[in-house]
């Protein structure tokens, strides 16, 4: 399963600014971005090979830090449990998905509140630390009431996202704003611009004189595949040469 490949997206940007501020000496915190990119395979953004157009991401690679060699769960909530503790999922409680607690050690369906977060972590020494998108590590059971799992009970200043795994880009549920639940969207939402507009004004507002750790989480490109469009149709040409061409072609490169 080719699931989460790209987790090493998640760490590049982070690496990448904490081995700049290494190198030049700094004595204050660095500033943290970490990136999740849902269900991306490893071939997909430019700098590995893939026809899509990663500019930003490119340039990371190239002048940071790249994995060939990393390792994960092969499914959503482990890996994002074991990326948010430093512990392995099963040791974190989140051995399967958040669809049930099944009151069994190492499968409790949301993360165990024995270890702390990288946001707690950092909080603790002196970070404003925010968290847009998805979260998936608090058990459906729990999607209605916060039960001290929810990003804000879990180290986290502010939250704008979807606490399940998957869903409408246009309807996604249940979307919370920190603990406050929003049932409704303007005509032309859309999830994805909706949770990089909430990292940037979460950056904007954020003061100069604290370091920052800011976890983007995308909900794209877990399923269904859905887009304005005006987006669709600006990628239609691209892959009309069908599958086989185009995996050959990243191979090639």
């Amino acid at each position: 399963m080719m699931k989460k490949i790209l987790l090493s997206t998640a760490a590049l940007v982070s690496l990448a600014q904490v081995a700049a501020a290494g190198d030049a000496g700094e004595k204050t915190h660095p500033n943290i971005i970490l990136i999740m990119c849902d269900d991306m395979g490893f071939s997909d953004p430019g700098c590995y090979g893939g026809e899509v157009r990663t500019p930003n991401i490119d340039y990371l690679a190239e002048n940071g830090v790249r994995f060939s060699q990393f390792k994960n769960t092969g499914r959503s909530c482990p890996s994002r449990a074991a990326l948010m503790t430093g512990r392995y999922q099963h040791e974190a409680e989140m051995g399967w998905m958040t669809a049930v607690d099944e009151h069994r050690p190492g499968y409790r369906g949301q993360i165990s509140p024995d270890f702390p977060t990288i946001a707690e972590v950092l909080k603790a020494n002196g970070y404003a630390t925010y968290l847009s998108g998805k979260w998936y590590l608090t058990v459906e059971g729990a999607f209605e009431k916060p039960n001290g799992s929810y990003p804000t009970q879990r180290g986290f200043d502010k939250y704008y996202g979807c606490l399940s795994g998957g869903g409408s880009y246009y309807t996604p549920t249940p979307v919370y704003s920190d603990t406050t639940r929003i049932t409704t969207f303007p005509d032309d939402f859309y999830y994805t611009t909706a949770i990089t507009d909430s990292a940037v004004s979460f950056i904007r507002s954020h003061p100069d004189n604290v370091p920052m750790f800011m976890y983007l989480a995308h909900y794209a490109l877990h399923r269904p595949l859905e887009a304005p469009k005006k987006r669709v149709d600006a990628c239609r040409e691209r892959y009309k040469v069908g599958y086989d061409i185009l995996r050959q072609q990243r191979f090639d490169r």
